[in-house]
């Protein structure tokens, strides 16, 4: 236990969740603060902010991934509804930014 190798520094007792400076500061290093003593530590306030844009930024991914969800979606029914009708399925498979396969299956762009 962390709490009895170092009485110096009084850890709380009680198991205690955080991050290891070390690894903090290879990715984000205005985070980590080195004291006196030469051990390090995270400014975890100001981590608040560093997960608030990253969660901002997840969500925008979030959003344009389920665009283009509803997209093909729309794709598909339009292209089933037109083969119920009749249409022919050499027209349907040969829409812009797709390929045609040799087995009559479309590969869809990522």
């Amino acid at each position: 236990m962390q709490r009895d190798r170092f009485p110096e520094m009084a850890f709380p007792e009680g198991e205690q969740i955080g991050l290891i400076a070390q690894e903090v500061e290879a990715v984000l290093p205005a985070l980590v603060m080195e004291g006196a003593d030469s051990y390090k530590s995270v400014a975890y306030a100001n981590l608040v902010a560093v997960l608030v844009e990253a969660i901002n930024e997840q969500q925008q991914l979030i959003e344009r991934q389920q665009g283009r969800i509803e997209t093909l979606e729309a794709e598909r029914t339009a292209s089933l509804e037109a083969l119920v009708q009749g249409a022919d399925p050499e027209t349907l498979l040969s829409v812009p930014g797709r390929e045609l396969c040799a087995a009559g299956t479309c590969a869809y762009p990522q």
